[in-house]
């Protein structure tokens, strides 16, 4: 069977993980459309990659049809709205993390899956590191005792800052669509920051919470299994790159507490 895939998103993430991947899976999938506010990014990507269809916003490669699935790669704030468009569309779901920002947002999400028996999957890509699931095995079988604290870190220093990218020179709002980018975050005028530097502003993202703690969290959940913590401290602020809202440092301890 030959899964038919519309990507959303064609920013850093689809080109490093999923465009290239999709396009030389032989007969597993096929690349039928993608979705990308930036013209000249959609554009460049389908004639790269030989897809057929290149669309502004979502809901116009939903409306497309012929679609069996959908990769969403587009900013974290957008995740949830795209999710649930494609499971009203009767499509399964593959989501780059975060799920979404809200727990609103996740409950909605759980609820659609359910009611339309679509598969959902949250991707995180140490998740296919082999040693976490070694681990878990190792847990699991008691070889390792009782695990009573894990830790991770993820230190991204730069001179320029994190999230700084490049911005297009041409970048305009005669080949980007800005509408389609905003999505369901507030309505403000065109800015070329913000459409390429989208990570550092609350309106697009929870900053480091979601974008890199997922990375360390993931993996150790798969290890460990999944507990909600019965408390949770998380510190940070704006210490060395002024040009944004998000922290550009946090720090988080959860614990959980367990009867004796």
């Amino acid at each position: 069977m030959t899964v038919r895939v519309g990507v959303v998103g064609g920013g850093l993430v689809a080109q490093a993980m999923h465009l290239q991947y999709l396009a030389t899976s032989g007969e597993r999938f096929r690349l039928e459309a993608i979705a990308e506010p930036s013209r000249t990014v959609r554009e460049a990507l389908a004639a790269r990659y030989g897809i057929p269809a290149a669309v502004a916003g979502h809901r116009e490669l939903l409306e497309r049809g012929g679609l069996d699935a959908v990769v969403v790669c587009s900013p974290a704030a957008t995740h949830a709205e795209v999710v649930l468009d494609a499971l009203e569309a009767g499509l399964h779901v593959f989501v780059e993390k975060p799920l979404c920002i809200t727990l609103a947002d996740a409950d909605a999400i759980v609820a659609a899956r359910d009611r339309t028996g679509k598969v959902v999957q949250v991707g995180s890509q140490g998740c296919t590191d082999p040693k976490w699931h070694r681990a878990g095995e190792l847990i699991k079988q008691g070889k390792l005792g009782k695990i009573v604290w894990s830790q991770g870190s993820y230190c991204r220093n730069s001179t320029g800052g994190e999230w700084n990218y490049s911005i297009a020179k041409d970048a305009s709002e005669s080949n980007i669509d800005w509408a389609a980018f905003l999505g369901p975050a507030p309505k403000r005028p065109f800015d070329k920051e913000r459409f390429f530097r989208w990570r550092k502003y609350w309106d697009y993202s929870a900053g480091i919470t979601s974008d890199l703690f997922p990375h360390r969290l993931h993996p150790l959940l798969l290890a460990l299994g999944a507990e909600y913590p019965t408390r949770v401290v998380c510190t940070g602020g704006i210490y060395v790159h002024k040009d944004r809202e998000v922290p550009d440092t946090t720090t988080m301890i959860g614990q959980r507490l367990v009867s004796a």
